[in-house]
This record gives structure tokens, sequence and C-alpha cells, in this order.
């Protein structure tokens, strides 16, 4: 074990008061029949717990990346499962013993492992085998955006109240259809269209038309893909769900700053019934001013919240320069406080802002940008009073709560997401 790890280190990961006394409880004598043996190999900690469900929760930790996963349905990261083992850890609870496959195979997909990776040269044949794998993969899509547009002429023939309106409607047989394409983005949106259906709001066939016509332009771009500007081009394969190994990203330049890691915008993602918890890590390099977010889908951990970290950030190709990878990390300290940047922090720049955001990516869902009032709370629902309108707010009620009593009510600048659903409030900073 690492000297560096302390039970004061473990506190500072600990995302609330709460979680920190909820994890010690689950190291009392007490609970320790419900962990299973505690093994480590000095880098990697395992364990699992047996909670209140049926299965045991497997967690995990990376202690040199600070990566660390649970399978409890806790929002809260880390978990206290997580902080619990990790005090098991460093009190000398653990075993010495090579991980499991699971536990080493995670492991093997952190940053500093994916870097090594990269610098391993592919040769001839495993460059032939990519790009046949490729060509047979865009050929898929090929035929699920021909069934989706087939699906879409005779729906908008027969107009959308003609559907099917028990339940999700027709939307997770097309999902299905779309993720054997291989085209996980299309899956995805065609999730969301059955999530609205299924909500049946008084609105649903304006939200349902405007969402369905998203992924008609999508699946327009793709066909038309050999002609599109090469930053457009990005675009349409990242929103289709061609992922991009940050590994691959970090060969790109780099933008080195003293980046304040901020906050936290969650949002669930679900393709043909499994869930995916995304989380956007939002970033503020503090001399170029970017707002950038570090994405994140299996619970790891790299940035932590509430630090000032001296590294190097790499944007990811057409996405309106709002999505980066980490590169080389030099230096991580405790975040102080952020000083608020000249305004205007108003709802018409905040429009102009994702306006040109989707100038860049007309499919883009969201735009980072701040703006002055104050919070409220009123039968049930979130808003923010501005000076020029009254905005909704969304995200975590506890959040909510917290950032709301810590403001006192008073007008503050807040920093968040704006997109067409309202506003993500993710950092608070004095108006």
């Amino acid at each position: 074990m690492t000297t560096t790890w302390t039970a004061s280190r473990v506190e500072e990961l600990a995302p609330d008061a709460s979680s920190w006394k909820a994890a010690q409880k689950l190291v009392s004598p007490a609970s320790l029949k419900s962990w299973s043996p505690v093994g480590t190999d000095g880098v990697s900690v395992w364990s699992s717990f047996q909670g209140s469900g049926s299965k045991p929760y497997e967690v995990s930790v990376d202690t040199a990346e600070v990566r660390y996963k649970c399978s409890c349905p806790s929002r809260k990261f880390p978990c206290k499962h997580v902080l619990a083992l990790l005090l098991l850890w460093v009190d000398d609870k653990a075993t010495e013993a090579p991980p499991p496959e699971a536990v080493a195979e995670w492991v093997s997909k952190s940053p500093t492992a994916r870097s090594a990776q990269k610098d391993t040269p592919q040769t001839p044949e495993q460059r032939e085998q990519a790009a046949k794998r490729l060509a047979e993969r865009e050929a898929r899509v090929d035929d699920g955006v021909a069934e989706l547009f087939l699906w879409l002429d005779d729906t908008f023939h027969s107009g959308l109240r003609a559907l099917d309106c028990s339940g999700y409607g027709p939307f997770p047989d097309l999902s299905r259809h779309m993720v054997d394409a291989q085209a996980p983005g299309l899956a995805r949106g065609l999730d969301e269209c059955g999530s609205i259906l299924a909500a049946r709001r008084p609105d649903w066939v304006e939200r349902l038309s405007a969402r369905l016509a998203q992924l008609h332009s999508l699946a327009r771009a793709w066909e038309a893909r050999g002609s599109l500007p090469s930053e457009l081009n990005d675009a349409v394969r990242n929103h289709l769900g061609f992922t991009r190994r940050s590994a691959e990203v970090t060969t790109s330049g780099a933008i080195g700053d003293s980046w304040a890691v901020l906050g936290v915008v969650e949002q669930q993602e679900a393709t043909s019934g499994r869930p995916v918890q995304a989380r956007r890590i939002w970033t503020y390099g503090t001399t170029t001013g970017r707002l950038v977010a570090v994405h994140q889908y299996d619970g790891d951990n790299p940035l932590l919240t509430d630090t000032l970290i001296d590294a190097d950030l790499h944007l990811y190709p057409g996405s309106a320069e709002l999505r980066a990878a980490t590169g080389t990390v030099r230096d991580s300290t405790s975040l102080r406080a952020v000083d608020t940047p000249p305004g205007p922090h108003t709802v018409a720049a905040a429009m102009e802002r994702f306006s040109a955001v989707r100038a860049r990516d007309p499919w883009a869902g969201y735009a980072p940008v701040l703006l002055t009032g104050s919070m409220l709370h009123a039968e049930g629902e979130w808003y923010l009073i501005t000076e020029e309108a009254v905005l909704t707010v969304t995200g975590p009620d506890d959040y909510l709560w917290n950032e709301y009593l810590l403001s006192g009510g008073e007008s503050a600048c807040w920093w968040g997401e704006w997109s067409t659903t309202g506003f993500a409030p993710f950092y608070r900073t004095e108006a």
C-alpha cells in the first residue's frame, strides 16, 4: 500500500458529509461481515458488499489513477461503498492477491494504460483489419438509416396521432433495430421518442415531431457524409455513436491551463433497456476562459470537483470545442474560488451562445452558459428568476436545495447547461 493514502485523503474524496459518515458505518465491526475478503495487488483494490438487495455490490478502486466503480444505484461519486473499501485498505485489511479478471480488464482501460497502448504502432495487417471492420459497420449503419427513412415516411404520411400510443409505442423495437445496425446514437434518440410518447404531455406531438426531425436530419447528413466539411462530418459520426478513444484524441494539440473542476451534470441514457449513467464534468480554464467537459460513462472519476488541476486537455473533433479528453496532469490542488468572468450573463447572451454551438453542431443538446438570477422553488418545480425571463431549472433536487440555501435565495451567477428542456446549473459564483 502506498503511504500517500490515508483516512484523511479518503475523506477528501467524499462528495458530502453524509457519504463520509455512511462510509464509516460500513467499516464498523457490525458491518464487516457484509464484506467479502478485500483484495489488492498494490494498485487496485476490490471487494463486494452485501447490501439490502439480493445481489452484492461489486466495488473496485484503481488507486493509481483515482478511479472507482460500484454496482450500487447511488448517484453520488464516489459512493459510500467505495469510500468504505478504501478505508479498509488503508487500515491494512486487504489481502495481497492477483485481481479478478473483470477488475484487471477495467484497470487496463485506465488513461495511463490507454496512453501506453497508443504508442504501439499497428502492423499493416492490423490496419487492414480495422479498415475492414469500419467498412462493415458503415454498411450496417447504411441499412439502419434506410430502415429509419422508410418508417419515417410511413409515419408522417399517416400522421403521428395514428401511432400506437400504448406505452412506448413502436420505438423500443425500432431502437433495437438501430442497435443491431451499430447506430447507438439513433437508438438513443428513438428511446427518447418513446419516453416523450409515454409521458403523454399536452405538447407531445410537437416535442415528438421535433425529435424525429432531428433524427431525420442526422440520417440525411450521414448519407451526405462524403461531401460535408470535416468538422460537421465528425459531429455526425459522434452523434451516430462512432466512438473515438481518448488515447487517439490526446495525440492532437493540447490546451494547457490551470483548470478549475467546477461540477457535474448527470444524464441517464438508455439503449434497448440498458441504462448508462453519463456524466459531464465541467472544467474552466482560468487563463484561457474556456468551458469544456470531460465525459464519463462507467463511474470512473479521474477529475474531482472543487479541485484546480494544472493539466493539458485535448478537444474532441466535431464537439464544437465543448468536449475534451484529459492528457497530462502536472499538479492538483484544492479549489478555493473562481472569479465570475465579465458578462453579460443574460438570457439573450445564453441564447446567442447556444445558437453558436448549434451552428457548428446542429444536433448539440446543450451549451455551457452563465446566467445572473435568483433560484426559486414553487409547487415542486425549480426556476431561475432573471431580469428577462423565468427559466425552468433541472437537476438533482438535493443539489438544487443545497445551492439555494447557500445562496440565501439572493441573486448569483449560475454556471450551467442551457438546453431546450431547461437550465441545469453546476456551479455558482457571486453576481
